[in-house]
């Protein structure tokens, strides 16, 4: 069994990277239609309206596991958190006009389509002490012509123009909550930002086996989403205006404010080198015990080294040294093995 820790150096490092998008409502999933609006209007219109609204959310660093304290840290890479939300709207109007004497629906008119995004860099894990947390990105407007069409069913009995105004206010903010650390031997949780946590690594019987640990990212988010349609539509028809204003559609997009899970990460660490020497029984450091038949070769005793000088093997066909100051061929071969074997073995790049 290798030693927990030997000759430790500078501290491992794996990357610890966390992606995750959330799509809060694809636009199949929200989706209306006003229906001819005002009631009983000899001139309404209809507005289909589809949305969407997603989150996308990266955190890109390092962790560090240092062997002479047996702690855990973790790094964020300068400018290496990005957080984006985007709010899609899809509008499909119709106009209808039925005074006496003349009627006429449109055409489907549109699709008419608008894009509220703003995203933000940071640097990662936003945890507390994080001088850029919380993160927030949004915008506000009061109204944005999405369309403005004219309207010509007869140019001699009727005339008109449709607007459509889009008014929004879409906020989204993030702060990190913690890192969860799963250990061999023990959990921890980081809370603060740079903080160390005690990882206790586990003995291994291959020192060249990576002490792997799981961690897992948790954040907040919370996003705050107002939309608002306003159309405005004015028709001639045998010389009488119409005027419809002042109706306000509201879009039902959902809102979110919960724990932003990332999936874990399993994080790989090397062991540090054993000291020079140490075998898997450990016994072998001193130079005792199982050298001592070959001690008492050295010796010339009994007369059994007669034919070493040739080739320099015992008649038993031991390929040892005598008393040549050089090691036994078996540990020239245990070295090498060792040698072509020193890896960093499944570390991701």
């Amino acid at each position: 069994m290798w030693p927990v820790a030997a000759q430790a150096g500078p501290p491992e490092v794996d990357r610890f990277d966390n992606v995750e998008q959330i799509m809060l409502a694809g636009f199949s999933d929200v989706a209306f239609t006003t229906g001819w609006i005002p009631a009983g209007s000899p001139v309404q219109l209809s507005i289909d309206v589809q949305a969407a609204n997603t989150l996308g959310l990266s955190m890109f660093g390092e962790a560090h596991y240092d062997w002479d304290s047996e702690t855990l840290s973790f790094e964020g890479d300068p400018g290496g958190g990005n957080f984006a939300y985007d709010v899609g709207l899809l509008l499909h109007a119709e106009v209808k006009i039925d005074v006496i004497g003349f009627s006429w629906t449109s055409d489907l008119l549109g699709p008419y389509d608008l894009l509220v995004e703003d995203e933000a860099e940071f640097d990662p894990y936003l945890l507390p002490g994080n001088a850029d947390r919380p993160v927030v990105v949004g915008e506000k407007t009061e109204g944005v012509t999405v369309a403005s069409v004219p309207l010509l069913p007869d140019i001699v009995i009727a005339s008109g123009n449709l607007d459509i105004d889009v008014s929004f206010d879409v906020e989204a903010s993030v702060e990190g909550k913690s890192i969860a650390v799963t250990g061999p031997l023990n959990e921890a949780s980081v809370i603060t930002e740079g903080e160390s946590v005690s990882v206790i690594p586990d003995e291994v019987e291959d020192w060249m086996e990576p002490l792997e640990v799981e961690a897992q990212l948790l954040a907040r988010v919370t996003t705050s989403t107002t939309v608002i349609i306003r159309p405005h539509l004015v028709v001639s028809v045998l010389g009488t205006d119409y005027d419809i204003a002042g109706i306000d559609i509201p879009v039902p997009l959902p809102e979110y404010d919960d724990d932003f899970v990332f999936d874990p990460v399993l994080l790989q660490f090397d062991r540090p080198e054993p000291p020079a020497g140490t075998g898997e029984s450990g016994s072998d450091s001193d130079g005792s015990g199982s050298g001592e038949d070959s001690g008492t070769a050295g010796e010339g005793e009994s007369g059994e080294t007669g034919d070493a000088g040739i080739d320099g093997r015992l008649d038993d066909g031991c390929a040892c040294s005598q008393g040549d100051g050089r090691p036994p061929l078996s540990a020239l071969v245990f070295g090498l093995g060792l040698f072509g074997w020193r890896r960093r073995r499944s570390k991701r790049d």
